[in-house]
């Protein structure tokens, strides 16, 4: 297949960059209006994934193993961006359906994580559709600034909501549009194209990363207070945002962000979610028997890959894998039954969204808890 070149300037890269693909440009516009981005680079690095070792590219590495019988395990990311806060992501666009025909893609976050790094694999299920729109209509905007008076006027709107054409008769679609990104006026980027209907909400300000909804500084029904657990870092649950399911959340760094209700039921459901007031857990360092069943599932998802890469179907790569780590000496103490084809699955779900931190049983949280039926409790789990 010939990937088609597409060429992107904005005020995040150095000169012109260039992308391999719609899906990677898009990802590229939404990095750009990404309050929390500093700076963007494409094709940073290449690591070796089997020693872990970073090259200047991938060609730099095959020379550097030609004739010595060496066969590495080459890896681009597409992407680094450099946060606010000094630290630093790497980025790779996907398709869904990439990611079923190669599913040892679905591996490297957590060999990244080992590595003491993050990257996060975005598919076409979020970058395609009114993100995409919405993105590539505010990139042209990110380097705008208002005016102090026209600022001022947008401060002063006092409506829950306006439409975005009412707003014309008194401003630019220019300045509306900048707005946006400066946090003046919040709506929906991911569900709902911006539009002349479309509704926006004044903000005051508050700049926030584009979350799962796309929203910006969301007004929240009720406090919540527990803790989200998102790759070893707590965010702060606000708790329900007015209007639409999401739920509105506060990383450390103090960026306020969105999860949708569905995606926040499944981080409850794994456990993620805590309550610093009855969970002792937030800076729990697993035991030796939890590290125990760590290695084991990624070992199971590791040969789990290996296998489907040779064609080997479900049924039998489970009875090959049984008796594997029956006879493996470091594994066949394990009590528990072997995993069905269901949980392996779930396994890697998980570790593709968490990396090593959400291979962890969660079972060591169970046991006798006081109620706690808050509005956002009975919302999203009844």
């Amino acid at each position: 297949m010939v990937k088609k070149a597409n060429w992107l300037v904005g005020p995040k890269v150095e000169g012109l960059i260039q992308t391999e693909s719609v899906l990677e440009s898009t990802l590229a516009f939404c990095a750009m209006i990404d309050p929390r981005v500093q700076s963007i680079e494409p094709q940073p690095v290449t690591f070796d994934l089997l020693s872990g070792k970073r090259y200047q590219s991938k060609d730099v590495l095959l020379r550097e193993h030609l004739g010595d019988g060496y066969q590495p395990k080459p890896y681009t990311p597409d992407f680094r961006v450099r946060l606010q806060c000094g630290s630093e992501r790497f980025l790779e666009a996907k398709h869904r359906r990439f990611l079923e025909e190669k599913p040892e893609y679905l591996t490297y976050p957590g060999i990244f994580s080992e590595l003491g790094l993050k990257l996060v694999l975005v598919t076409d299920e979020l970058l395609q559709g009114p993100l995409e729109y919405n993105a590539r209509m505010l990139w042209p905007h990110v380097s705008q600034q208002l005016a102090p008076t026209v600022a001022k006027r947008f401060k002063a709107i006092e409506e829950e909501a306006v439409e975005f054409r009412r707003l014309l008769q008194w401003f630019s679609q220019s300045e509306i549009l900048t707005a946006i990104l400066q946090g003046l006026l919040a709506t929906n980027m991911v569900d709902t194209r911006v539009g002349p209907k479309t509704a926006l909400t004044s903000a005051g300000g508050k700049k926030t990363a584009f979350g799962d909804s796309g929203a910006m500084t969301p007004l929240v029904k009720q406090y919540d207070g527990r803790i989200l657990m998102i790759d070893d870092q707590a965010h702060e649950v606000l708790g329900p945002v007015h209007g639409r399911p999401a739920v509105s959340l506060r990383a450390p760094d103090g960026i306020q962000h969105e999860i949708s209700v569905q995606d926040f039921q499944f981080q409850v459901s794994i456990g993620n979610v805590l309550d610093p007031e009855t969970d002792g857990l937030r800076n729990r360092h697993p035991n030796a028997e939890e590290q125990f069943e760590v290695a084991f599932r990624k070992a199971v998802i590791e040969q789990t890959v290996a296998l489907e890469a040779e064609g080997v179907t479900w049924p039998q790569r489970l009875l090959i894998m049984r008796e594997r780590f029956e006879r493996d000496p470091k594994f066949s103490k394990r009590k528990k039954k072997f995993p069905s084809e269901r949980t392996i699955q779930v396994w890697m779900k998980q570790n593709l969204r968490h990396g090593v931190h959400g291979l962890r049983d969660r079972t060591f949280e169970s046991g006798n808890r006081s109620s706690r039926h808050d509005v956002l409790f009975e919302e999203i789990l009844y």
